[in-house]
């Protein structure tokens, strides 16, 4: 098998009244390893970055590793907005070792993806609707699910609304997880990223280490417009109205995980899924194993020997 790592991707798209950066050369696609990192969050084994350009977006960063043989399924990991997608490495590697394709993707204006202009040093997004667009260019172009590997989202934080807003019948998903959804609006730093403030919490410090190796990886303010955007799409989100590019998500089979003491809200975005699962966590081996458990409900069952015998 192939998989096309290093090659940047046009998708076609209506003309669109934004202005963008456009250069393939501004994505990230090489970032150092910080000293003293456990090994646990290295990149995976032959884990490549590229760059790619859905219409007049900015170009969009993605990484994708295989595993050595058989592999069974793809899956694309939608990185939060308030992170370097590095911070994936770990979830990536345990994916790998059960055998599934993985693929990271980091939405325009943030991370290690190109720039909007004008974007300055902070996340920003004109429009929430940016993200998916992109992602499910990436996806029908790029990844190209089959019957027998299929793709499932596995969306963190911020990435929710683009996992949510995604056509998942046209983009041939199979199944999507969110985790830790952004549902309110977030205390995102209002100053730019600073090397002596480490951050709580296991995810954002493992991050804070990645950007202090790589200079071109410290967004962490966002701007004005993103923060409207993507507080108007997580009420939205809650309130089972946010627009999708498609109209057919609520068919695909869902899993929800959630890290809050809110219920109420969480089960919310359940309402309108056809098949929609709620779990909680409290670290990393508990969410690893609920990936693990979502997908395998869709492998193929062992035939039963006692059938073959009987016919």
């Amino acid at each position: 098998m192939v998989i096309a790592l290093a090659v940047m991707v046009t998708a076609c798209s209506k003309k669109s009244d934004f202005k963008t950066t456009s250069a393939a050369s501004e994505v990230v696609t090489e970032s150092h390893i910080p000293p003293g990192l456990p090994p646990q969050y290295f990149p995976p084994q032959g884990f490549v970055w590229s760059g790619f350009k859905s219409g007049n977006l900015p170009v969009a960063r993605y990484g994708v590793a295989a595993p050595p043989s058989n592999p069974k399924a793809n899956i694309l990991i939608l990185a939060d907005a308030a992170f370097p997608a590095e911070v994936y490495f770990e979830l990536a590697n345990h994916l790998i070792s059960r055998h599934y394709i993985v693929w990271i993707f980091e939405a325009p204006g943030q991370g290690g993806s190109g720039r909007y202009l004008m974007q300055g040093d902070k996340i920003h997004t004109p429009d929430y609707h940016h993200s998916a667009r992109t992602a499910q260019a990436l996806i029908e172009t790029v990844i190209r699910p089959e019957t027998n590997k299929p793709l499932y989202l596995v969306a963190n934080g911020t990435s929710a609304i683009t996992a949510t807003s995604i056509d998942v019948a046209a983009a041939h998903i199979s199944g999507v997880i969110l985790n830790a959804p952004y549902l309110t609006a977030s205390p995102y730093p209002v100053e730019v990223w600073q090397s002596e403030d480490v951050p709580d919490g296991e995810m954002a410090r493992i991050g804070h280490k990645w950007q202090k190796a790589n200079p071109d990886l410290r967004l962490r303010a966002v701007s004005q417009a993103w923060q409207n955007e993507m507080d108007k799409a997580a009420r939205s989100l809650v309130a089972n109205d946010l627009t999708p590019i498609g109209d057919k998500r609520e068919t695909v089979r869902m899993l929800v995980i959630a890290t809050d003491s809110s219920p109420q809200t969480t089960a919310s975005i359940c309402r309108k899924f056809e098949t929609c699962k709620i779990n909680t966590t409290i670290n990393n081996n508990q969410l690893y194993q609920y990936i693990d458990d979502f997908i395998r409900l869709d492998a193929p069952k062992p035939a039963d020997p006692s059938a073959a015998r009987a016919s």
